[in-house]
C-alpha cells in the first residue's frame, strides 16, 4: 500500500521540462550592451485565457534599446509540464548597439528593428 501511496505521489507532484524551440539570429557583435527579456505563463487544469505573454516579451525586450539596432538576438521557448499544469517560458536575449539605455527616460514604444526574427511574422497564438 505505501508503494500505491509514493507512486501516485511521485506522478501527482512529479514535473518535467522541454525546450521548444532555440533560434540564434546571428554572431553577437563584440561592442554594445546585452539586454534580455524574460515571461512566463501558468496554465492550470488546461484553462488558457490569454496567450498574449509572448508579444509582451518581445515587446519590452526591443524597449529596451531605443533607437538603437538590436544583433544577435536567440530566444527559446520552453515548458515544464505537471499533472494540473504547464508552465510557458520565452526569454530573448541579445546586444543593443547605438541604443539609448530604457532606464533613461525614454518612451516605452517598441517597434520592429533590424535584426528582429518575428518582424514578419504575424502574432505567436499558441
Amino acid at each position: 500500500m505505501r508503494a500505491v501511496v509514493v507512486v501516485f505521489g511521485w506522478f501527482f507532484l512529479g514535473a518535467c521540462s522541454h525546450v521548444h524551440s532555440y533560434n540564434q539570429d546571428s554572431v553577437l557583435p563584440a561592442a554594445g550592451r546585452e539586454i534580455s527579456e524574460t515571461r512566463e505563463k501558468t496554465v492550470w487544469f488546461n484553462f488558457n485565457f490569454e496567450n498574449t505573454f509572448i508579444e509582451e516579451a518581445r515587446a519590452a525586450f526591443y524597449a529596451q534599446c531605443q533607437s538603437g539596432t538590436v544583433h544577435g538576438v536567440s530566444s527559446r521557448l520552453s515548458s515544464e509540464n505537471g499533472v494540473f499544469y504547464w508552465i510557458s517560458r520565452v526569454h530573448f536575449r541579445g546586444v543593443c548597439v547605438g541604443g539609448v539605455p530604457q532606464e533613461l527616460g525614454v518612451s516605452q514604444g517598441a517597434s520592429a528593428q533590424v535584426g528582429d526574427p518575428l518582424a514578419n511574422h504575424g502574432p505567436l497564438v499558441r
